[in-house]
C-alpha cells in the first residue's frame, strides 16, 4: 500500500475549487481514495491517451506519460 505517498484530499483541496483532480493509478497499485469524490476521479479505468487530451497539467512519477503529456 502505497496511499502515503498521494494524498489526493490534500492534493485537490490545494488546488482550490478550479480544479478536480483526475487519477490515473498503475495497474498494480491499489490507492485509497478516501471519501471526498467531488474533488477527484479515479479514471484508472479509461485510457491514459484519453485522459491527457481533457487534462491542463501532468503530476507523474519517473513514468514515460511524461513524455506523451508534451
Amino acid at each position: 500500500d502505497m496511499s502515503y505517498l498521494l494524498d489526493l484530499n490534500k492534493l485537490a483541496k490545494s488546488l482550490g475549487d478550479s480544479y478536480v483532480v483526475l487519477f490515473h493509478g498503475h495497474h498494480f497499485q491499489a490507492v485509497k481514495t478516501g471519501e471526498d469524490t467531488r474533488k477527484y476521479i479515479d479514471v484508472s479505468e479509461y485510457d491514459i491517451q484519453e485522459v491527457l487530451a481533457i487534462s491542463d497539467g501532468v503530476i507523474t512519477d519517473y513514468s514515460s506519460v511524461a513524455f506523451d503529456a508534451i
